[in-house]
């Protein structure tokens, strides 16, 4: 369950795993952050709290998902910032990031970044099928199809072992 909260901003970390884009838009940022300073409404970035002490890179800290929301308001000067925070795997933040930006209105997300969302879904979830990856990454399944073949895990999975969006094994057709 996400909840409403403050958090310092130099507690929240900003990892280039988490980026589903080619990189961070600085102008967007700039953007963002004059907005914060205006006290226009903009959205409460999300960022998630890694509870899971077997994980020792991440556990017990603060990733940001809505990269550039943070950034803005750190540049903005903010010490603190409004989240909407999640608790949940470093599984989870990299879902959360693959699945983000898709109803985006001020910054679209460009081919490259639809493919890095791609690529990184299935990096994480190589037995799934491309309807799944697909829906999950608000792509083609043409798309998420090609890209399985640059991820040797997915490419390596047999089309009977795939789990589709009901999360049942379906037989996935061979390209």
């Amino acid at each position: 369950m996400a909840q409403n909260t403050s958090l310092r901003a130099d507690s929240i970390v900003i990892s280039p795993e988490l980026q589903a884009r080619e990189g961070i838009d600085q102008d967007h940022v700039a953007d963002i952050a004059e907005a914060v300073r205006k006290r226009k409404s903009i959205k409460r970035p999300r960022v998630i709290f890694i509870d899971h002490p077997e994980d020792k890179e991440h556990d017990g800290k603060f990733y940001a998902i809505d990269q550039h929301r943070v950034l803005g308001y750190k540049q903005a000067g903010r010490a603190e910032i409004p989240v909407l925070k999640f608790v949940g795997t470093w599984l989870e933040a990299r879902d959360y990031a693959t699945s983000s930006n898709i109803e985006h209105k001020a910054l679209k997300r460009s081919r490259e970044a639809k493919e890095r969302a791609v690529q990184m879904c299935w990096e994480d979830h190589p037995d799934w099928t491309a309807g799944r990856v697909a829906k999950h990454t608000d792509v083609s399944t043409t798309m998420a199809e090609e890209w399985r073949a640059t991820v040797p895990a997915a490419a390596a999975i047999p089309a009977e072992k795939r789990v589709g969006l009901d999360g049942k094994k379906r037989k996935a057709a061979k390209v």
